[in-house]
């Protein structure tokens, strides 16, 4: 009687181990198995979530089939305060175990969303673009004007959920010191006043990322210091024949080259043209540099030159004065700054817009001349178009 309880007792012991390693095994392989997300997806996991609405968000959004098998998986594999807020980008048919490893993973989360605020010469603008899961695509969602009294509702409902958002502050080449604080003033993610401007030239043109509310002197300060490691960069690796004698000399004639054409390919000809003038005791004869004078330092007209400006009595006027501007008139980028220093060979003293885009240049006086003719008829005939 004894013996067969026994033996019934072993049997019936080793069925429920057995039927537990059938548990835990058919567990297992669901845990690492495929997933019922059909598609790639985000998914975001506020500050001080417990693995427990974790679990529970990641089942009803339909990225697992079981909050409470990824639940123990997750206490199994000692992953429960591993376990970071953010958002994280899902693979379709992820398992369990794979979505574990992605949220534990630092540096996994990811920006769904990005803010750019463009600091261009016509002005500021934020634009909103939103990366689609799975695919390297970025969708533009929204542009407006900065400063705009009712930005669109996206805007505004992602300024209220910045775990998801990226910021950044892309600067143009070529803006004035004026024009870059006139559009960082009227943004609503950086804070602090500017009450004093960097001086004209020491602002790197380039794409900043920023954080919400970081002071507006700081991100200036960070720009400041990027365009002084550029141009000294740029300085020692300067041709030795260029006729400049300081950095600071090279910052101004970037800035007059980099004011003087927006074609990439044009800019180490336009610096030898300059270069060639300054040899030669020449006038540089600089338009923008006179509309920086008659803007007062804003750095745009909303007309042409006029005869009135081009005899201004000022030491920017460089039809009426000698050499260089006291300052720089732009903030150049560091192409400008390389065509600067390392300007093309060339026999061109003089160059006229061609009215594609580009310049004419010249190697003589009479044969400017005629090119200027010939942008004259292009200009009448825009006009009477």
């Amino acid at each position: 009687m004894i013996v067969r309880l026994l033996s019934w007792l072993f049997g019936a012991a080793l069925t429920v181990t057995l039927l537990a390693v059938v548990a835990i095994t058919a567990a297992q392989t669901r845990f690492a198995g495929p997933g019922p997300l059909p598609a790639p997806a985000y998914f975001s996991i506020p500050r001080g979530a417990s693995v427990t609405t974790v679990a529970s968000r990641l089942r009803d959004e339909g990225m697992i089939s079981s909050a409470l098998l990824f639940h123990l998986g997750a206490r199994q594999s000692h992953q429960v305060d591993r376990i970071k807020f953010g958002t994280y980008e899902i693979p379709g048919g992820a398992s369990m175990a794979d979505i574990l490893a992605i949220i534990t993973q630092p540096g996994a989360a990811v920006m769904r969303y990005r803010i750019v605020l463009q600091v261009s010469s016509s002005g500021g603008r934020v634009v909103v673009r939103e990366k689609r899961p799975g695919v390297s695509e970025v969708v533009e969602l929204a542009r407006f004007p900065v400063g705009q009294a009712d930005p669109p509702e996206i805007y505004a409902r992602l300024r209220q959920s910045d775990d998801e958002v990226a910021y950044q502050v892309a600067i143009a080449e070529g803006l004035t010191v004026r024009q870059i604080a006139s559009a960082l003033a009227d943004i609503d993610f950086l804070s602090g006043a500017l009450t004093t401007l960097p001086d004209e030239g020491s602002i790197a043109p380039d794409t900043y990322a920023v954080t919400p509310n970081d002071e507006r002197t700081g991100l200036l300060d960070r720009a400041r210091e990027r365009q002084m490691a550029i141009l000294a960069e740029e300085w020692d690796n300067r041709d030795p024949d260029v006729p400049l004698t300081t950095m600071r000399e090279a910052l101004i004639l970037a800035s007059i080259v980099e004011r003087e054409t927006a074609q990439p390919d044009e800019r180490s000809l336009i610096a030898s043209v300059f270069v060639n003038r300054l040899r030669k005791g020449m006038k540089i004869q600089s338009d923008p540099t006179v509309v920086y004078a008659a803007s007062d330092g804003l750095g745009w007209l909303d007309h042409g030159l006029r005869k009135s400006e081009l005899a201004l009595d000022s030491p920017y006027n460089t039809y009426l004065h000698e050499g260089l501007p006291p300052t720089p008139i732009a903030n150049p980028g560091r192409a400008a700054l390389q065509a600067t220093l390392n300007p093309a060979q060339s026999d061109y003293f003089f160059f006229v817009a061609d009215g594609r885009g580009g310049h004419a240049f010249s190697t003589d006086y009479a044969t400017h001349l005629e090119r200027v003719k010939e942008w004259r008829a292009v200009e009448q005939e825009r006009a009477q178009a």
